[in-house]
């Protein structure tokens, strides 16, 4: 039994490059082997051990630095706690497994690589993280580079803006990625402004679209020693309240009863008196304080014959409508109405008549108040006129006014011409200043 331990020595050293005996391959079949004695067969190699019953067992020649394996079972490396296995100028090291990797040390497993370490997937941590220092550091804080190491600081560089001041060391910017941002039950929110301007400095809040300061029970105060500037076009929504004064572009203040008008450019004001004091003025005050014009729009309706017109005899009640005017009044107003209609008769040689009214809106009461008739006239008599003026004061409110025709015997009446001058309806409209 010493005598096979030693020739397993050598052969695990040498490779099995050494044997008692040598057989051929043909004979490896036989159960002439040798207990414990070893054998290489030829031409093949292989090397055999020979068994009890004399049978020749196959030894697997080489190493695991020579050739690969397949392990048929689990195989343990104990050093004994004094040895230790190295790996040493190896090109590349690789470990898979289907399941975990395992690296279990009393003290302290150690990764080290002159390149550095790559992690290419997560990492869990089970137990704390500690910095260089083997410091696990206190809740809330973060690792943070030395240069040339890692130390666990307060966030963010010391101390948390909830809870401390700070100041800043350099520009810092904060990117909206189109994201709100909300300071909500502050109760103040100060800018310094003061310290800001004695340096030559302006706190500035910049946006692309709208800044909204708003407060939902209270006020939102905006104030500064030297003033505040709106450099652009301005909006109020709500009431706008003023408890100082206005000042023009020139940073005048105005006189009692002066307005606040434009120049003509586009960026002046200037103020104003409210009523001009030019004699040709129309605009006055009122008791109230109000002004109003005193020379209001005065309305101008005309209609005349362009044409021969033939008027025939009917009934009072359905008589020629010659022509008609519709006028809104604003205000109440003085209506002036004026009219002429001469006419030559075309048959008839008895005494007759032509009348001539005015209808206002329909109403039968006003029809008599405004008309004309002409005499009874003979045969000799061809012509005849009916005109009529007459002013009426009336409410704010639409009104029409016809002018209507009718008489004994047919007529006719001309265009505009020297000789005949045919009929014209005017009204005339002025509001009152009651």
């Amino acid at each position: 039994m010493k005598k096979l331990l030693i020739m397993s020595i050598l052969l695990l050293g040498t490779e099995f490059a050494l044997a008692q005996n040598f057989i051929t391959d043909s004979e490896v079949g036989d159960l002439t082997a040798s207990e414990g004695d070893l054998y290489e067969a030829t031409p093949s190699g292989t090397v055999y051990i020979g068994l009890a019953n004399g049978a020749y067992h196959a030894i697997a020649k080489g190493n695991i630095y020579t050739d690969d394996g397949v392990l048929t079972g689990n195989r343990i490396i104990n050093g004994t706690g004094n040895f230790n296995v190295k790996f040493e100028a190896l090109d590349h090291f690789d470990v898979y497994t289907k399941g975990e990797i395992r690296l279990t040390a009393d003290t302290y497993t150690i990764l080290s690589g002159k390149a550095g370490i790559i992690m290419n997937q997560k990492v869990q941590f089970i137990g704390a993280l500690t910095d260089k220092d083997w410091e696990s550091g206190t809740l809330g804080q973060i690792l943070s580079s030395t240069g040339t190491n890692i130390k666990w600081i307060d966030n963010p560089s010391g101390k948390s803006i909830y809870t401390h001041g700070g100041t800043l060391t350099s520009d810092r910017e904060l990117l909206g990625a189109s994201y709100n941002l909300s300071f909500e039950n502050v109760r103040n929110f100060n800018t310094n402004v003061i310290n800001r301007l004695s340096k030559s400095l302006s706190s500035q809040f910049l946006a692309t679209n709208k800044i909204e300061l708003k407060s939902s029970a209270g006020n939102v105060e905006i104030a500064a020693p030297l003033g505040i500037e709106l450099q652009n076009n301005t909006s109020v929504t709500g009431n706008l309240s003023v408890t100082g004064s206005y000042s023009d572009s020139s940073t005048d203040t105005g006189n009692t009863g002066d307005i606040l008008s434009s120049t003509g450019t586009a960026t002046g004001t200037d103020w104003h008196p409210l009523i001009s004091t030019d004699p040709k003025n129309a605009v006055t005050m009122g008791t109230d304080k109000g002004v109003f014009v005193k020379k209001n729009t005065i309305k101008f309706l005309s209609k005349e014959s362009t044409k021969h017109e033939n008027w025939g005899i009917k009934p009072s009640n359905n008589e020629d409508r010659v022509a008609s005017h519709t006028v809104t009044l604003e205000v109440a107003s003085i209506v002036n109405i004026n009219y002429i209609f001469t006419f030559e008769r075309t048959n008839g040689t008895t005494g007759a008549f032509r009348t001539v009214h005015i209808d206002i809106s329909g109403d039968i009461i006003k029809t008599s108040q405004m008309s004309t008739l002409t005499n009874t006239f003979g045969t000799s008599e061809r012509w005849g006129t009916c005109a009529a003026s007459r002013s009426f004061k009336l409410a704010p409110g639409e009104y029409t006014f016809s002018m209507n025709t009718y008489g004994s015997h047919p007529c006719t009446t001309e265009a505009q011409n020297d000789l005949m001058y045919g009929w014209s309806f005017d009204i005339t409209a002025t509001p009152l200043n009651e």
